[in-house]
């Protein structure tokens, strides 16, 4: 069956774009002329008890096709209605609605006027009725729309009298007023209310924007939207108002914590390199998680977008909803919607924050001559003589003391008590931020245009060390005529970041240099300005070492091109997007001299040294899509959705260097002469995909959902043969809206909506497929003498199995309104099962290549997630809110190919979490040599005050037949928490984030001083093991290499935490005194970021965010404290 399917799809994609527009258009006709001839009788089912007249109508408008006209103080002001009706005939409901001695109203063309009794004719004209022109009357002519469709049933009044029309079915009214400077107030219910002043105009158009805030329930889907009510699939809804006044480098940093099921994390704080990354329930695969971002409709980046810019961001999380990109949505997908233009005069908003930063947690180092103590003790404890004498620790206890070495009388001996750290270090970095957008347009054309800038510093005072972005958007929206429109998108971004010429983080990193380095070494050579041989030279490196430049230019567009209602419920859209990206990576490195007393005595990075990496890619989008709805009799609605999408890339890398070249290149990042050695890597693809997707709604009580895609894969490049692969992804859900049950309602009332929802389905995980791997790219920065421009050619096998994951997902979950609207539940248990999952595979040493993946592995994932948020107007100034959400997941791998546990971090092993942590159950410390003889032989050196660890085997020797499971490096009940209030202009809103359960295990050969013979301790290391501190913290101090080292669960923490992500105070001014200034809106508040926290680490100076901090030298988190302007004009 599938290489049947699959055959045809590769038949269908062959046609070309115009053969495939001609055929849905031919297929859409020949349904559309089938139910032009179905009869649609009228007859509604309404349950309501004091419910608002404007909730009762929207009901009605949805069970039949007709459309209400009526006065929008009666819509808005009419409340407790009551009514229980089945089945009934519209003409004998609306009496119940609309008593006779109070009304009129009038069935007819599809609209339901209705006018109070006693303020004019009861039959008032409908427009495109003919009737007599009144002389004395001024006449108004126009058709209305929703900026696509013509809407009809929209209600025209004239203000301060009962005179009015409604718009017919193809939007068109006319409707005669008193005089030429009258006002009109049209309304239409889910849309915004306009007021419009005729000024002596005889022809007006009018374009309504949906009220999102009343129709909060429409959510953005792949390729549309759909009202939440009707949605079978799981999603959760980020509006792009929490997105802003917030101190963040990029949109992922503000969507932590904002949705249930998505789990954002960072690696550090590093301006630029924060290592943010995003995943959607949990992990799925080995191979990593790839979760495609589509803003606008193709796919996009968030790195590169502004906060500011955004106007709302949706969640796709199982099969129903990921499922039109199944081709690749096994890991979830973003959905990004940006602010477009909105008819009206030109508006002007600018928004900025400015503020400082200060370092969450820094190591604290102690004194030169307490380092020297110290380090005695381990000597002593290693059997090892004292590294200083009595007399060398007092000159350290006195500071800034040096002597010439006897031995070598070229040489000091520095006594000094120097803090590198606070020397190189701030304790304040600055931020800011600064948006400007101008918007406006008429009623066809509309126009928005915004331009931002974010500026971040870092920690270090000096060097470079710093990150800025800018960014520029401009959307416009043009209509020709009822059928078309075009939609242009255009967006620019670019990124700069400035940092040292060496590694920060990491064991040899410029951090460890500093929280470990030795403090008795000054920086300079006393009385010079020379670089004093022995000291840590991180102040050397940052100053003269050179300096890295990474940066990242983005453009793109996206043109889409509609054409609405050609056919009655049928609508087209061609989409084109190109995209280009280049990002540059430019390392120059100088040679630093290091000197004795009184020459050079070595150096720091011994060879100039300038290397420029260059990543071109350049991709396109071509989308032909179309949506049909379709409805047959009162109760049974169908809606088609198909398409073909087209993605296509090309992506090269280029690298160049030379060394031992003059200090002018380095300065300059250019090279004086040819480089010395180029590779050359390429690699080009595509992914095509065909589908569709059929939904049904039936009396809206049944919800069904139907979904196929079929999708080639194809890649090549002068690394590895060309790949096609073809897959065929499907995928089912279903729902159950039982507020609509007539029992449901009479039994629990309360409800004002319960859903249950159901899915299943087939999703492809294609890892990176449109970028360079990590290792691919490592390998160009590996340089030989060579002829230039040189191609990269990849030796290493490459797996037949190269491709797609085919992972199937389920869902079961229900959503639920009470309190008149004011509370919303919702809650979802899911399971994902990986068959074919891409495992690293060692290959033989005699063929020098590395691992691949191959799909030899299988992985299970399941879980939960619940939200619930609250929403209430104490009175018209009072008003307040409440969310919260938590997420759980769990993985386990249930086959891989020659995994085995080893001491450490795992990835694979089966039968555990695809990422856990293995080592030796501790027991405590050794408190006495005999304790030490009689327990199982541990290590030659073992003696009072080590680690314990258990003989899980009985054999009596400690060795890996005895590693336990020590649990996941995976966060377990990830949750946020959002509230606020609001009066009379006063703001004050809290967001919290954290997890509840998370393994961490620093590496421990970097928790305890001295091992290998260096590592200056901290302050935290003075709780050691003595005899009279027989429960420490650290094991007894020990110089050289160490028993304690190994992974253990003595060095295993709980990373649970709960942070303050951010936190905002501000007040708007009142609008009355701004009327003068011209200004609608004046805004100032305060926002602060990572303002505070509580976890349980046992080592105060990890944090327990940072996934990759196992070494403790990682760059710090920040709090942000900045103040901010908002200002409309």
């Amino acid at each position: 069956m599938q290489q049947t399917l699959s055959q045809a799809l590769r038949s269908f994609t062959r046609l070309s774009l115009p053969s495939v527009f001609l055929f849905f258009v031919i297929l859409v006709f020949a349904v559309a002329d089938t139910a032009a001839q179905i009869v649609v009788p009228k007859s509604v089912t309404l349950h309501y008890r004091k419910a608002s007249l404007k909730t009762v109508l929207r009901d009605i408008e949805r069970q039949t096709k007709y459309t209400f006209a009526i006065s929008s103080d009666e819509l808005e002001n009419r409340r407790g209605v009551s009514i229980q009706v089945k089945n009934s005939p519209l003409p004998t409901v609306l009496p119940l609605l609309f008593p006779p001695a109070k009304y009129s109203f009038e069935i007819r063309d599809g609209q339901i006027i209705v006018i109070p009794v006693g303020s004019g004719n009861p039959n008032t004209p409908i427009a495109g009725n003919s009737r007599p022109i009144n002389p004395n009357k001024w006449l108004i002519t126009g058709i209305i729309t929703d900026g696509m469709q013509p809407l009809s049933g929209v209600s025209i009044r004239e203000d301060n009298t009962q005179n009015g029309t409604a718009t017919a079915e193809d939007g068109t009214f006319q409707v005669e007023v008193a005089s030429g400077q009258a006002t009109l107030h049209v309304s239409l219910i889910g849309f915004q209310t306009k007021e419009i002043s005729v000024r002596d105009r005889r022809i007006i158009n009018v374009i309504l924007q949906p009220d999102l805030k009343k129709l909060n329930e429409l959510v953005v889907l792949g390729y549309g939207l759909q009202k939440r009510a009707n949605i079978t699939g799981a999603i959760a809804q980020v509006e792009g108002n929490r997105l802003k006044s917030r101190p963040v480098p990029n949109v992922i940093a503000a969507l932590q914590g904002t949705a249930t099921g998505l789990v954002v994390t960072r690696s550090n704080g590093q301006p630029g390199k924060e290592g943010f990354n995003l995943q959607i329930r949990g992990v799925n695969s080995g191979s990593g998680s790839n979760t495609p971002v589509i803003v606008d409709g193709v796919p996009g980046s968030l790195s590169v977008l502004n906060p500011d810019d955004i106007e709302s961001v949706s969640i796709l999380k199982d099969a129903a909803a990921a499922a039109i990109y199944g081709a690749r949505g096994a890991g979830g997908v973003v959905l990004v919607s940006t602010r477009t233009g909105k008819p009206g005069k030109i508006s002007v908003d600018f928004n900025t924050l400015g503020g400082w930063e200060t370092p969450i947690r820094l190591p604290q180092r102690l004194s030169a001559a307490t380092d020297a103590s110290m380090e005695n003790i381990a000597a002593a404890n290693a059997g090892k003589p004292a590294p200083w004498q009595p007399a060398e620790i007092a000159l350290l206890e006195q500071g800034n003391k040096y002597l010439i070495d006897p031995n070598h009388p070229d040489f000091y001996k520095y006594y000094y008590n120097y803090n590198q750290l606070g020397l190189v270090t701030k304790d304040r970095t600055a931020v800011q931020n600064y948006n400007l957008s101008v918007k406006g347009g008429s009623e066809k054309n509309q126009f928005t245009a915004s331009m931002g800038y974010f500026g971040r510093q870092g920690l270090f005072a000096v060097g470079p060390d710093r990150t800025n972005r800018i960014n520029g958007r401009l959307s416009m929206n043009n209509r020709f005529n009822k059928h078309f429109s075009l939609e242009s998108r255009m967006s620019l971004a670019q990124s700069n970041t400035f940092s040292p010429s060496q590694l920060v983080e990491g064991p040899q990193g410029l951090l460890a240099g500093l929280y470990r380095g030795p403090g008795n070494v000054p920086v300079f050579v006393p009385g010079t300005n020379h670089y004093a041989l022995g000291a840590a030279p991180v102040y050397a490196i940052l100053q003269d070492g050179g300096k890295r430049l990474e940066k990242n230019d983005y453009i793109d567009a996206v043109f889409t091109l509609r054409a609405d209602s050609l056919v009655k419920g049928l609508n087209l859209r061609l989409i084109y997007s190109p995209q280009k990206q280049i990002l540059r990576d430019d390392l120059g490195r100088q040679t630093i001299p290091l000197w004795n007393r009184v020459a050079v005595a070595g150096s720091v990075q011994p060879d100039n040294m300038l290397q420029q990496n260059k990543l071109e890619s350049k991709g396109g989008n071509l989308q032909l899509l179309g949506d049909y709805d379709l409805k047959i009799n009162d109760k049974n609605t169908f809606h088609l959705l198909g398409g073909i999408t087209q993605e296509s890339y090309n992506t090269t890398q280029f690298t160049a260097a030379s060394y031992n070249i003059a200090a002018t290149d380095i300065a300059s990042n250019r090279f004086s002469t040819a480089p010395q050695d180029t590779r050359l890597l390429g690699i080009t693809g595509s992914l095509t995909s065909l589908f569709g997707k059929l939904n049904y709604n039936f009396d809206n009580r049944y919800l069904l959902e139907a979904n196929l895609i079929g999708a080639r894969l194809y890649q090549a490049g002068n690394y590895f043969p060309s790949i096609t692969q073809w897959k065929l992804f499907p995928s089912f859900s279903a729902g159950w809206r039982l507020n609509n049950e007539t029992w449901f309602y009479e039994a629990l009332p309360f409800f004002n909506e319960f859903k249950l929802r159901w899915s299943w389905g087939q999703l492809g995980n294609v890892n990176s497929w449109n970028t360079i791997s990590s290792d691919e790219r490592y390998q160009t920065f590996t340089f030989h003498p060579g002829p230039q421009l040189q191609p990269f050619v990849y030796h290493n096998p490459v797996p037949q199995a190269y491709g797609w994951e085919n992972i199937a997902a389920s869902n079961f979950g229900w959503d639920a309104v009470l309190v008149k609207g004011q509370l919303s539940l919702s809650a979802d248990y899911f399971i994902r099962r990986n068959r074919d999952m891409q495992m690293p595979k060692l290959t033989s040493s005699l063929t020098g290549a590395w691992p691949l993946s191959y799909h030899e592995g299988e992985m299970r994932t399941e879980g939960w997630e619940f939200n619930a948020g609250w929403k209430s107007q104490a009175s018209k100034a009072f008003t307040w809110y409440l969310n919260a959400n938590i997420f759980h997941s769990k993985n386990k791998v249930l086959r891989s190919d020659g995994v085995s546990p080893q001491a450490g971090w795992n990835q694979g092993v089966p039968g555990y979490a695809y990422s856990s942590l293995f080592g030796y159950q501790a027991e405590g410390y050794f408190q006495t040599q005999q304790e030490v003889n009689q327990h199982a032989f541990q290590n030659a050196a073992t003696g009072p005050g080590d680690i314990k660890y258990k003989d899980i085997n009985g054999d009596h020797v400690i060795d890996s037949k005895d590693l336990v499971y020590l649990g996941t490096t995976d966060p377990l009940y990830s949750y946020g928490i959002d509230a606020g209030i609001s009066w009379k202009g006063i703001e004050l809103s809290v967001f919290f984030q954290g997890v509840g359960n998370r393994k961490v295990m620093p590496d421990p050969r970097y928790n305890i001083p001295f091992n290998s013979g260096w590592q200056e301790p901290w302050s935290i290391n003075q709780d050691y093991w003595t005899p009279n501190n027989p429960n420490a913290l650290f094991p007894r101090l020990y110089l050289g290499d160490q028993q304690n080292t190994v992974p253990s669960s003595q060095w295993v923490m709980n990373g649970a935490y709960i942070r303050l992500k951010n936190l905002q105070l501000g007040y708007t001014l009142p609008a009355g005194l701004l009327k003068a200034f011209q200004i609608k809106l004046l805004r100032i508040y305060f926002s602060g970021q990572d303002l505070w926290e509580t976890n349980n680490m046992k080592i105060k100076y990890y944090d327990p965010e940072q996934a990759s901090g196992y070494n403790g030298n990682v760059y710090p988190f920040f709090r942000s404290y900045t103040f901010g302007l908002n200002v409309s004009f």
